[in-house]
This record gives C-alpha cells, structure tokens and sequence, in this order.
C-alpha cells in the first residue's frame, strides 16, 4: 500500500457546494479504483492524502498534476504503509473550520512554507494527517 500526501494552490475560489461537487467524482472514481484518502481546502489551497497500490497512485498523481483547477502541485510525503489510513473513505472531507485549531494552525504553517523551503518538518504534515484521521 502506497500513500502521497500533496498540496496544491488553486487557480480559482471553491466554494463549499464546488467542493462538494468535485467530491462526488473523487469518491466515484476513487472508489473504483480502491483509493482512499482525504481532502483539506484552505486559503485557496488544495492538501489531499490518496492511498492504494502504488501504481495506481502515481497514475492518479499525475492526473492530478495535470488538472488545470490547481498549480504549484508538491509532493509532501510519500511512502509505504501496512495499511491504509483513510480505509473507511473513498475520500474523507471536513470544512476547515470543523478541524481542531491546533491542526488548522500546522495547516496554516504548510501552506504559508511550503514553495519557501525545501523541506517541510515531516512531523508537522504527519500531525495534520493524524489531526484530521483521528477527528474524521
């Protein structure tokens, strides 16, 4: 099992029903292809874990680079797991506002470091995944 953990800066404002939209498809597709994983969406910026073989994922991961609704696209973390962390969603979404304040701030230090710095704490994204996997 093969997880990445990217984030992405979009090239338009999603509003919760456009988000809703999208993840309508992602599950659909997700489903069908025994992805999983979860969504953040935050000051014009896309977080998402996917989980599954990995070559499915990378296949997924460039579909992803490809899509014209965001740039920026960065690896955060990848690697292999035992199991999946996000088993029970196709793709797992909550409002950012619905996220414990302790993870929105980790969320906040990503964004605002991420394109500034080569390398991210790997502590900081594993605790904004663990924030979001455990108050899913």
């Amino acid at each position: 099992m093969h997880y990445k953990f990217y984030i992405s800066k979009s090239t338009q404002h999603f509003g919760d029903l456009d988000l809703l939209d999208m993840l309508k498809d992602f599950r659909k597709n997700n489903h069908l292809n025994q992805v999983t994983g979860m969504l953040f969406y935050r000051a014009g910026h896309f977080l998402q874990v996917i989980e599954g073989e990995k070559h499915i994922i990378e296949t997924l991961y460039s579909k992803i680079a490809r899509d014209s609704r965001h740039i920026e696209i960065r690896t955060l973390l990848e690697g292999d797991i035992g199991n999946r962390m996000f088993g029970h969603w196709d793709m797992a979404y909550k409002k950012i506002e619905d996220i414990e304040e302790e993870v929105v701030t980790d969320v906040d230090q990503i964004i605002d470091t991420y394109k500034k710095i080569d390398f991210l704490e790997e502590g900081i994204i594993l605790k904004v995944i663990k924030g979001f996997y455990y108050k899913a």
